[in-house]
């Protein structure tokens, strides 16, 4: 695990969107676009972490807030820095944000396959709620996925 002082959470901002992409292009077979990304960034109610280590963006959460429900859409750590606790420090995160925007339901879905995605999610609490049947291009079932929250403290002026 790489020392929480060393890495910095902060909103990714949309001049790192070649950073975004690389980490896409390296920790998926089918990536998002360059326009999905960009319709995000767009988005008033999207919530975009990452964490950076010395300026250089290490993992990255893609994720709406509408309260009562949030929904993570996309969650990536650089290949070469996984099972180091980023994705769940950035999850973590994530929810806590979540708690304090009143958000009661977390949902999101992830690859039948992904084990490692899987693991992580049900020690947060994320329940399995459902099954899309070949959702992924490459036929591939998604997993749906539901976290209820109880609320947190209120947001600090």
């Amino acid at each position: 695990m790489l020392p929480k002082r060393d890495l910095e959470l902060t909103r990714i901002p949309i001049d790192d969107l070649d950073q975004v992409l690389e980490i896409e292009r390296l920790c998926f077979s089918q990536p998002w676009t360059l326009d999905n990304f960009l319709a995000e960034f767009e988005r008033p109610y999207a919530v975009i972490l990452g964490l950076y280590q010395d300026r250089r963006l290490t993992a990255q959460c893609f994720s709406w807030l509408l309260p009562p429900e949030g929904y993570l859409l996309s969650l990536a750590v650089r290949p070469d820095l996984q099972g180091r606790g980023l994705a769940r420090r950035l999850l973590e995160s994530w929810l806590t944000l979540c708690r304090r925007a009143d958000v009661v339901s977390m949902r999101l879905e992830a690859s039948a396959v992904n084990v490692p995605a899987l693991r992580l999610y049900r020690s947060l609490g994320f329940r399995r709620t459902g099954l899309r049947r070949r959702y992924y291009a490459d036929g591939t079932d998604a997993v749906l996925m539901t976290l209820d929250l109880e609320p947190g403290p209120p947001a600090r002026p």
